[in-house]
């Protein structure tokens, strides 16, 4: 299995982290890292059949933060280079899915859908409007992506149990969903 994906834009980048999961959605905090690497591309060697994976990738600066985790990709749908991308395997639309699990604890996933490539922000506002978290803000490929909330703000503490809303801006699309995190 070859999974591609493009280069860090921050120019604080030191390498790349690449997990691997037996099961759709999962979470990447769990696991450690297959690999650490500077290229944009792996391949991986699989002994075993009858097993699907799933895998997702990360950045890490210099000081040791990471960013979030890309969305995810199996060798049914591995992406190797954007020339492997055609328009048929394109969205044709934007789009802000609901959240999965939701109610959640202790982390949720996020899925939405870009036609072209643009600029787009997800944050996350508590029920009085303050914003929690940032997960994204950046330039983003066309395509399916997903992002996973862990719960927490953008401090790193835990969130309490309640109502959230989840906001996409992706060039002049915007949309909202709500989300509940019970503990």
């Amino acid at each position: 299995v070859t999974i591609e994906w493009t280069d860090a834009e921050d120019g604080d980048f030191n390498y790349f982290h690449v997990y691997r999961g037996t099961e759709e959605y999962f979470d990447a905090s769990l696991v450690q890292p297959i690999v650490k690497l500077i290229d944009t591309k792996y391949t991986d060697e699989l002994s075993t059949t009858g097993e699907k994976y799933y895998y997702k990738v990360s950045a890490v600066d210099f000081s040791g933060n990471e960013s979030i985790y890309s969305g995810e990709l199996s060798e049914d749908n591995v992406v190797t280079g954007v020339d492997d991308i055609s328009a048929n395997n394109l969205p044709n639309v934007f789009n802000l899915e609901q959240n999965y699990p939701n109610p959640f604890n202790p982390s949720t996933y996020i899925r939405y859908q870009l036609p072209k490539s643009v600029n787009v922000t997800i944050n996350i506002y508590n029920i009085t409007g303050s914003r929690v978290r940032t997960l994204v803000s950046a330039r983003e490929a066309a395509g399916y992506h997903e992002v996973m909330w862990d719960g927490r703000d953008d401090y790193g503490n835990i969130v309490s149990s309640g109502v959230y809303i989840y906001q996409i801006a992706a060039g002049r699309f915007t949309d909202s969903k709500k989300m509940i995190l019970l503990k």
